[in-house]
């Protein structure tokens, strides 16, 4: 079964998730969708979080059937048995999930746009003086079937206020790009998935990926071999054991200055911190962009 859809679902769900949901949310998506499935003590590492605060944060997510959780004993090496909840991903399901939301806030929309086109109110204007008249203050202005303006004797004008301001029409430009994916999504079969399903796929992705890896390591290793041959052959050839000298200086070698490494600063909500000073707080205070950043700065110390 080809997995060629799986790109172009990662990128879908990215663009919802940054559209519609919270950063917190985004981040445990990233997750997810680079391992497509994790226990929940993995996730936890990976967040730098404990259980319980991931759970707060992750009831959305599972409220809206992005995340599909089950619960699997898994035997401890002293023979323990542990429940543990296990999280994954269901491409299938997800896309269902997006285009059923957006046909649901489209019928929303478009009731509230039919509502505010029956709630039409009519007016009269003069336009000499620039009074306006409601439709029942006319009803004593009105001679030979017409209204006059009580000041300046005018013939009154009918205006209209309409309250609608087309959003559907906003909606569809703003979820264009998302249209356009889950068009091409539909052209994919993309199947159901359960647990067992998804962890085979899983392993079979992480072994391309170590494959991968292999392939890249091979060339270098010759490379290292011939090189070392290649310096055995001049060091033999150009310093023959008859010629070599040593110079009777001694020679100073001066100890490496190792540099410490500074210590990341993170942003929280424009003011700048050090990464060990990061409260559960600071991380609520984060914008999108300095939440992500953090993420990723967590990642690579």
């Amino acid at each position: 079964m080809s997995n060629d859809y799986i790109p172009l679902m990662q990128s879908l769900i990215r663009n919802v998730l940054r559209k519609f949901y919270e950063p917190h949310h985004c981040v445990i998506m990233d997750i997810l969708l680079e391992h497509l499935l994790l226990k929940e003590n993995e996730i936890c590492s990976h967040m730098h979080m404990l259980g319980k605060e991931f759970n707060r944060l992750i009831i959305k997510l599972r409220e809206d059937k992005f995340i599909r959780q089950e619960s699997k004993i898994e035997t401890t090496p002293d023979g323990r048995q542990l429940l543990q909840q296990c999280y994954f991903l269901d491409f299938r399901e997800i896309k269902d999930i997006i285009k059923y939301k957006i046909y649901k806030m489209g019928k929303i929309i478009s009731k509230r746009e039919n509502q505010n086109l029956s709630d039409i109110e009519i007016e009269f204007k003069c336009l000499e003086c620039e009074n306006i008249f409601s439709i029942l203050e006319v009803q004593s202005f009105m001679k030979d079937f017409k209204f006059f303006c009580p000041d300046c004797d005018l013939i009154l004008k009918e205006t209209k206020t309409e309250n609608s301001f087309e959003l559907h029409t906003l909606m569809m430009k703003d979820l264009k790009e998302i249209i356009e994916m889950l068009k091409q999504a539909d052209k994919f079969d993309i199947p159901t998935m359960d647990y067992f399903q998804v962890l085979d796929l899983k392993k079979k992705n992480e072994q391309k990926k170590e494959e991968k890896t292999i392939e890249i390591k091979t060339p270098i290793i010759e490379i290292e071999i011939k090189e070392e041959s290649l310096s055995q052959n001049i060091l033999t050839e150009s310093f023959p054991e008859d010629n070599i000298t040593f110079s009777d200086k001694e020679i100073e070698i001066e100890p490496k200055k190792i540099n410490k490494k500074e210590e990341p600063l993170i942003s929280v909500n424009g003011e700048m911190k050090k990464l060990s000073e990061i409260t559960t707080d600071d991380q609520e205070k984060m914008t999108e962009d300095e939440y992500e950043e953090y993420f990723r700065i967590l990642e690579e110390e």
